[in-house]
């Protein structure tokens, strides 16, 4: 599974402070932490830390390839222009984090990922927002994978992000989330899109001390249902053990006594 860590975010105080002072050092070492951790792409996000989100998108992406000029990054913003602002200069492999289903935003964001030859996260939401139902989930993967393809994607480069509610206030939906991803994966195209969540979305609002719990459990149950790669907190060591272990038991990787240091290494 791809592990694509969510720590780069302004919204974290640590960072925010680094955007502040312009240290690269710290913004570097932010990813280096992460990459150590298991995570195979790095998510940048501006978050609340700068009034230039372009101008600050730009020199995070500069800063972070500087030193990892092979890491995959995801430009994270709901911005078209902080996207752009991001993409333009980027030489990593990149995913754009992300588009919805909504016509104007798939077009223009869809453009983004053919000419900046990007892959693209799209969130199974349009203008009516979240569906309730998984059918209706599907049918927004569905006709944003039709329109990457037209433009000339290829399913590979498509994540579907079926959108992950808080179970605190919306505890059937964890289980319709599992079955649009198994959808996802098996009914719409062969060869099917990728698939990813935002994982920490599922334990929002419940107490500090129980999130990790519930993280962890829900991404073994995603991982179970075909889900290819999530954004994470990689600093969770136990999420990230229970991830390698859920592949392991899958059959996604071999056995060994030291499975979890054999995955490390060879990631």
């Amino acid at each position: 599974m791809l592990i694509i860590g969510e720590r780069l975010n302004g919204m974290f105080k640590r960072v925010k402070s680094a955007i502040e002072q312009k240290n690269k050092k710290e913004i570097q070492a932010v990813a280096e932490e992460e990459i150590k951790a298991g995570a195979g792409m790095i998510d940048i996000n501006v978050g609340t830390a700068a009034a230039d989100q372009e101008g600050t998108m730009k020199w995070l992406v500069e800063t972070v390839q500087e030193k990892f000029p092979k890491i995959p990054l995801a430009i994270d913003s709901s911005k078209p222009e902080v996207v752009l602002a991001g993409l333009k200069v980027c030489r990593n492999p990149v995913l754009i984090n992300s588009t919805t289903a909504e016509d104007a935003k798939l077009e223009k964001l869809l453009g983004f990922a053919v000419e900046y030859k990007a892959d693209i996260l799209g969130l199974t939401l349009d203008e009516n927002g979240i569906p309730s139902q998984k059918d209706e989930r599907v049918a927004l993967a569905a006709k944003i994978l039709m329109t990457a393809m037209e433009m000339g994607l290829s399913p590979s480069q498509v994540y579907i992000d079926p959108v992950v509610l808080p179970v605190k206030f919306g505890q059937d939906q964890c289980l319709t989330m599992i079955s649009a991803i198994r959808d996802i994966k098996t009914a719409l195209n062969d060869p099917p899109p990728k698939t990813a969540i935002g994982l920490s979305n599922i334990s929002n609002g419940a107490p500090k001390e129980m999130r990790p719990l519930i993280n962890r459990t829900y991404l073994v149950m995603c991982l179970a249902a075909g889900l290819d790669g999530a954004i994470v907190d990689p600093y969770d060591t136990d999420l990230v053990d229970a991830m390698i272990t859920s592949e392991l038991l899958l059959n996604k990787q071999i056995y060994s006594d030291s499975f979890l240091k054999a995955y490390r290494t060879s990631h």
